[in-house]
């Protein structure tokens, strides 16, 4: 490749100035990493990763074998230490890595377009250095050496084998991890639902006033088919048939979890009637009340478009589901309301 010392100079130059300073993950060097700075602002790295072999050569020449890896980094790209092409040259031995590559050795093979290709997936030969009256020159391996290369890509592929298993055993303990854990919340989560399944209550969340000043509540009781929460929110008492039955409205919400819930508005809109103000329900907390009450709400005919009828519970406890059972003015009225509903999703 010919006389490299000239390079000598602009090399140590760029050496001076680096202003990276990225540690080497290698083991053997104490240097951080040699660095050649090219006109563009684009860099080459090279990481040392030591001496792999000490070799006699038949006329009694001793060398050693150099790996290491060579990266390229373009301005405002994020470095990674353990990236990079591998690679591997013949220094004399009596010569340090450091020594051998201020000498030009890289700087030589950059201006040349030896790293324009690299091969990231076996080693890239970059040949062998000598010092021929006093000047430092580059010749091609021996045979002997390239039969050494070859080992180094066996083992190459052997450590990207071992660090993929590595990497797939991690993955498969994190999905484990995550299993489990995922078993627990649901286990958890169950568990929850059960209790409010079996202890149903009848709260109110909140309350707000609507443009005619009337009161709009928000209450909260349990499904008791599945133990999610139901939400029933902007709650309005409509009004009240010939045997004291109060008609309601609202926006039914069916949660797995409360902290998710929409909106009071918002959610599916339903109609039902009960012998017992729902206020006093919650005020008194009775626990036959709250029982009726939380069955009356547990349904499974929500519809997007529709009011749905939930049903009525009457002065005995007792739930009627069919509105054809209840008062011809408590079918009117809600069959009109009706109407009106779907007339208004219509538009």
């Amino acid at each position: 490749m010919g006389l490299i010392s000239n390079l000598k100079n602009k090399f140590n130059a760029n050496k001076q100035n680096e202003s990276r300073n990225i540690p080497s993950r290698y083991e053997g060097i104490q240097q951080a990493n040699l660095t050649i700075q090219r006109e563009d602002g684009t860099e080459v790295i090279f990481y040392p990763k030591g001496v792999k072999w000490n070799i006699t050569h038949s006329n009694g020449e001793m060398t050693k074998l150099v790996t290491g890896k060579i990266d390229i980094v373009r301005p405002d790209d994020t470095i990674f230490v353990d990236s990079g092409a591998p690679v591997c040259f013949e220094i004399p031995r009596d010569m340090s890595i450091e020594q051998a590559i201020q000498s030009g050795f890289l700087a030589s093979l950059d201006y040349n377009g030896h790293f324009d290709n690299l091969n990231y997936n076996q080693y890239n030969v970059l040949g062998r250095l000598v010092i021929q009256n006093n000047n430092a020159n580059i010749i091609p391996f021996t045979n002997a050496v390239s039969q050494k290369v070859q080992e180094l890509n066996q083992e190459l592929i052997q450590e990207r084998e071992q660090k993929n298993l590595e990497i797939q055993r991690k993955q498969q303990l994190r999905r484990e991890e995550e299993e489990r854990h995922m078993q627990q919340v649901f286990a958890r989560e169950k568990q929850e639902m059960e209790q409010r399944r079996e202890n149903p209550s009848f709260v109110v969340r909140n309350q707000k006033r609507d443009h005619n000043n009337q009161i709009l509540y928000s209450y909260q009781t349990v499904d008791r088919n599945t133990g999610k929460e139901i939400i029933l929110g902007n709650v309005r008492k409509l009004a009240k048939d010939s045997q004291s039955n109060y008609v309601y409205e609202g926006r039914m919400q069916l949660l797995d979890n409360s902290v998710y819930h929409m909106r009071d508005e918002l959610g599916y809109a339903v109609i039902f009637s009960s012998a017992y103000k729902l206020e006093q329900i919650s005020e008194t907390q009775n626990p036959e009340l709250v029982d009726r009450i939380s069955r009356l709400l547990t349904v499974n005919n929500l519809q997007d478009d529709k009011m749905a009828y939930l049903g009525q519970l009457d002065i005995e406890g007792n739930i009627t589901r069919q509105l054809e059972q209840t008062l011809p003015e408590m079918q009117d009225y809600i069959r009109s309301l009706q109407r009106q509903y779907e007339s208004q999703t219509e538009r």
